[in-house]
């Protein structure tokens, strides 16, 4: 696929969000993974690799480490506008921005204009919010051969979790099994039970164990509220640390 069907399929299913909160929460995890960007400049078809090394919440910048390419460098300096892609989770994130100004300090780096809307396209439709570890949200199950497992909530959303479970047989986790009374222990004591069913699995490479990512799996209505709710706690507190 060329980047102009690659657009074009991109442009046709989206969600776009547009509070500033939700904003930083998806792109927070870009800076903590030093996650490949890649910039268009005007709108061309030709992408230059970089990524993002800082968010200012309070200025409302980001900051992009230069390009190592000197004509792509150029191109960004004399845009008028810039479109930032990225991957986020497996979905696709894309925003249009400004340059605000260039330096050539710590081997060069680009701050652009905080974006007012980020076009988020996934397979689900809810967006997710990181989980920062030293929230130390843990969430515990029984396998079906009765052994206990505790994991790290890596981020969540109306749809579904991400765990990172260190310790275990990642053979034990099979993509679309099930795994029944999963209790979130929330920083408040208060608690989410539900069941999930794996939607995929990544081994951990430095270390044993492995990441799944699971949908919720029959829901009632009251656990949905509470999900929610609990999302935008996250929001509002990762706001708050920000503006410290």
């Amino acid at each position: 696929m060329n980047t102009r069907e690659h657009q074009t399929k991109y442009q046709q299913q989206y969600q776009a969000i547009e509070t500033p909160e939700r904003i930083f929460s998806l792109l927070k995890p870009a800076v903590e993974n030093e996650t490949s960007l890649k910039v268009a400049a005007d709108h061309s078809e030709e992408l230059f690799q970089t990524s993002l090394l800082n968010i200012d919440y309070k200025r409302k910048l980001l900051t992009l480490r230069k390009i190592n390419y000197t004509f792509g460098h150029l191109m960004v300096i004399d845009a008028k506008s810039l479109t930032i892609f990225s991957q986020h989770d497996g979905a696709e994130v894309s925003f249009s921005t400004y340059l605000s100004r260039y330096s050539e300090r710590n081997g060069g780096y680009y701050e652009i204009c905080f974006p007012e809307k980020v076009k988020y396209c996934q397979r689900r439709m809810s967006h997710r919010v990181h989980v920062s570890y030293s929230l130390n949200i843990l969430a515990e199950f029984y396998t079906g051969t009765g052994q206990k497992v505790q994991g790290h909530l890596r981020d969540i959303s109306a749809d579904g979790l991400r765990l990172q479970l260190p310790e275990v047989n990642p053979n034990e986790f099979k993509e679309k099994s099930i795994i029944k009374n999963c209790r979130i222990n929330l920083p408040d004591r208060e608690q989410i039970n539900c069941t999930l069913q794996i939607q995929h699995k990544h081994k951990h490479v430095r270390n044993t164990g492995c990441t799944i990512g699971g949908s919720f799996f029959a829901m009632s209505a009251d656990q949905k509220k509470e999900i929610q709710k609990f999302i935008i706690g996250l929001e509002r507190r990762l706001l708050r640390e920000v503006r410290l």
